[in-house]
């Protein structure tokens, strides 16, 4: 019989408790059965793990060896039987979304529809939060798929794990949607005049700001750190309703994005001009790694990506254009 995973986690035990006895009662052994099974791993191995040194036990060279190995694989295994359980929870019958409120607004409704069709037998359920909210759902395994955001800095085309800093990236993988252009939302008394668009931020460096979530309210802050000035914050808000009609109600200018603009539709009421220089929010679903290969995780992402290309050819007017990732 080889060495065992369970060989590892009593050669840690000994070494944190000291003795064989105190391991066994750690571990719910008996005395008798621990020390029959160093013996068996001592044999495995071919030499000596633990020697006695006055009242305590203490393990070899071979044997801190072996030990400096077991926290990692204990945790990896630890980690392949949790992949295991969530791959059982969300089996082919299932489908757990967390996305936020523009995204659950516009690019999920035809994604999903066209999931009903194309996979009848798939329970679709949605939790909404912001991107914290829905990462959070995530790790604790009561989400499948987050479909969140975040506003890179420097600004660049798709975000990465290294943009999620809380995840783990051995557990879970990220897939770019699409990214949207930022646009500075304005009363028409709010902005310099001269052509409709683009705008340079730094021409509204005296303005009143009214800022998002605190995701959405930091790329702000870069934004216009990028520009030269730091901006007057007035008013924060996390639903982008509230902050659009603070607008329109000559509160102060806002960065919006495309799937805000989207979502206001026919009810958007202020003037939208494009950022001099581009500045983008970009849209990612994170995913376990353990399901990402699934056939309703990639089933899902397909769609998100054709509804995203569907709402970029059918925007109505250059102001609520989509730029799009491949």
């Amino acid at each position: 019989m080889g060495f065992e995973l369970r060989d590892f986690r009593l050669l840690l035990e000994i070494l944190e408790g000291g003795s064989i006895t105190a391991a066994a009662e750690r571990l719910g052994y008996s005395q008798s059965a621990a020390s029959q099974q160093l013996h068996r791993a001592e044999q495995a191995v071919g030499t000596a793990l633990v020697v006695r040194e006055g009242r305590r036990t203490v393990l070899t060279e071979a044997g801190r060896v072996l030990a400096e190995h077991a926290q990692e694989l204990l945790s990896g295994a630890r980690r392949a039987v949790s992949d295991a359980r969530l791959l059982a929870d969300a089996g082919p019958g299932s489908l757990r979304v967390a996305t936020f409120s523009s995204v659950a607004n516009t690019l999920l409704p035809p994604a999903l529809r066209a999931m009903r069709r194309t996979a009848p037998g798939v329970s679709l359920t949605l939790r909404e939060g912001e991107t914290e909210r829905c990462l959070s759902l995530l790790r604790r395994g009561e989400a499948d798929i987050a479909v969140v955001y975040t506003w890179p800095e420097p600004p660049r085309r798709s975000a990465g794990p290294e943009d999620f800093p809380e995840l783990d990236r051995e557990r879970f993988v990220t897939f770019p949607i699409c990214r949207e252009p930022v646009y500075i939302a304005a009363p028409s008394s709010g902005v310099p005049d001269g052509p409709a668009s683009p705008i340079e931020l730094a021409a509204l460096s005296t303005a009143r700001w009214i800022a998002g979530c605190p995701i959405c309210r930091q790329g702000l802050v870069d934004a216009c750190g990028r520009a030269g000035f730091s901006p007057q914050i007035d008013f924060e808000t996390d639903d982008y309703h509230a902050m659009l009609a603070l607008v329109e109600s000559s509160m102060g200018c806002a960065l919006v994005t495309g799937l805000m603009v989207r979502s206001a539709g026919a009810s958007l009421g202020c003037r939208l001009w494009r950022c001099q220089p581009a500045q983008f929010r970009v849209v990612t679903a994170v995913v376990p790694r353990a399901i990402a290969r699934t056939s309703q995780i990639r089933a899902l992402l397909s769609e998100l990506r054709e509804a995203s290309g569907e709402l970029a050819a059918e925007a109505p007017s250059a102001a609520a254009q989509l730029r799009w990732t491949d």
